[in-house]
């Protein structure tokens, strides 16, 4: 195989929080660090793997993450989230209150699926019936706003905000007022939803907002490009979803180890994006640094021994801003120092 590339895509640490103990080691990530060359990437993961994917000169790199989720919807669906002139993307989220703020704890990013999802997004057009915004269910368990056009608005991803207080996080702007004004309407909704009585008799935790973030203008929906039938796309993420539909190659689920990628036949590139809140909530496991943990025993360290035993070309890794690249060309870099932990991130 030529080149996979695993993209981590809610790991975000800043520099000092890289000596905080982590509950497994990370020799994947290490050996990325020690052997690989580093790059930093100034817009973050999307549009550099659109442009990987795409080619440097595919327009859809330039669109907002939610523009190019809304490529997976069906055509029906589309043509009616057209008729909007924004759309942004609703990420479910369970807050938790303090004595004198609101967190978005590391476990408070949901995924909302199968009946969940129709009954969230089913609830949504009966109480906002009549004010221009409507909820279209995507893959991941995220959800599409389409709504009326608004003024450009600054907004920051769920993933960038775990364990900071919610209200730091707003959107600014020009149009912040509209989304700020739907965000209250939505948290007041959710707080007396049926859907979140039925998560609670079930012992799931109650969605308290939608995170709207992500978006603009809606647009023409474009011609989509080639088939690249050398290529397959792992994972849940709207974003990689999107960049599927638009090549015309529909996502495979995420393996449970890398090696399994190997199997796939008449490919020459792999996208793998692995999400730690996935992770957190799948394997009961307690910290972003324990999922780290699994993602690197199960998906770097075997991709940086493929890399050194020659059947892998080459491995990247997209995480916290950053590019990681371990070429067969590097394998002999062993007299690098050494990067422990986090430390190949920062």
């Amino acid at each position: 195989m030529r080149e996979v590339v695993i993209v981590i895509p809610d790991l975000y640490v800043a520099a000092g929080q890289e000596s905080t103990p982590a509950a497994r080691a990370l020799p994947g990530l290490e050996q990325l660090a020690r052997s690989g060359t580093r790059a930093t990437l100034p817009v973050g993961w999307r549009p550099w793997l659109a442009r990987w994917l795409l080619g440097p000169d595919d327009p859809l790199s330039d669109l907002a993450p939610a523009a190019v989720a809304a490529r997976s919807l069906s055509s029906v669906q589309a043509v009616e989230g057209a008729a909007a002139g924004s759309v942004w993307l609703a990420t479910p989220v369970h807050l938790l209150a303090g004595l004198s703020s609101v967190h978005l704890d590391v476990h408070g990013v949901l995924r909302i699926v199968d009946e969940d999802a129709t009954a969230l997004a089913g609830e949504f057009m009966r109480v906002f019936e009549g004010s221009g915004w409507r909820l279209e269910a995507l893959e991941s368990g995220e959800f599409l706003a389409f709504g009326p056009e608004i003024a450009p608005a600054d907004t920051v991803e769920p993933a960038r905000w775990l364990g900071r207080d919610v209200a730091e996080g707003l959107p600014t702007g020009p149009g912040a007022r509209v989304l700020r004004r739907l965000g209250v309407e939505i948290e007041m909704w959710l707080h007396g939803s049926p859907l979140n009585d039925v998560r609670a008799r079930r012992g799931d935790a109650a969605i308290s907002t939608l995170w709207l973030w992500g978006g603009g203008s809606a647009g023409p929906r474009g011609p989509s490009a080639r088939t690249n039938s050398h290529t397959r796309l792992c994972g849940t993420d709207s974003y990689l979803g999107g960049l599927g539909a638009h090549i015309g190659e529909r996502r495979r689920a995420l393996p449970a180890r890398l090696g399994e990628v190997f199997g796939y036949p008449h490919t020459s590139k792999v996208a793998v994006v692995v999400e730690l809140a996935s992770m957190l909530h799948s394997t009961g496991e307690r910290t972003m640094l324990e999922a780290l943990g699994m993602v690197d025993e199960y998906f770097l360290e075997p991709g940086a021994r493929a890399v050194k035993d020659g059947a892998l070309e080459q491995l990247t890794v997209l995480a916290n801003d950053r590019r990681l690249t371990l070429h067969r060309v590097h394998r002999w870099r062993w007299w690098r120092r050494s990067r422990p932990g986090l430390s190949g991130i920062l």
